[in-house]
């Protein structure tokens, strides 16, 4: 078991679940070493919004877009992710969102540059003492992470 599973398990923090079954069945293999350590008591971060800033896709600066456009903020969000030649590949399983996915929208410059200054100011979402609940774990050594009890350690073999 990797030092940050034991890390945040022996953190006394409480630990999430986790809803994506396939990954989770993989994790019950990978932990089967941690006695009393249940399916429900495994997290993935994978899809979730653990630090409580707005998605995306629920940014008012993308709703309303949305809106003046005649849109979903799914669209918005894929003309602006192409805007400049990029390649988006969007994930759906849902066929009303597959289909709505190809239906292009056109952004002004202005709706650009608006959802643009949204990521004006970089920042790291996945600092684990930052979710809730905290991992008191420091992976980045980002500022925030100062605090953490544990620390990741490398090992060079």
């Amino acid at each position: 078991m990797s030092f940050a599973i034991k890390a945040t398990l022996n953190s006394g923090a409480e630990i999430p679940y986790e809803n994506q079954e396939d990954v989770a069945k993989g994790l019950e293999k990978a932990f089967r070493e941690v006695p009393g350590l249940k399916r429900e008591d495994i997290f993935i971060a994978l899809g979730n919004n653990t630090v409580g800033k707005p998605l995306l896709i629920e940014h008012a600066t993308i709703i309303k877009i949305a809106e003046e456009v005649g849109g979903s903020p799914a669209q918005v969000l894929l003309a602006w992710a192409q805007f400049g030649g990029h390649s988006v590949i969007p994930k759906s399983v849902t066929p009303s969102r597959i289909h709505a996915n190809f239906k292009e929208v056109k952004l002004s410059s202005e709706h650009v540059a608006a959802i643009n200054k949204i990521g004006e100011a970089p920042h790291r979402y996945n600092i684990p003492v930052n979710f809730n609940p905290k991992w008191d774990i420091a992976i980045w050594n980002e500022e925030d992470e100062q605090n953490a009890t544990y620390q990741v350690i490398e090992r060079i073999s």
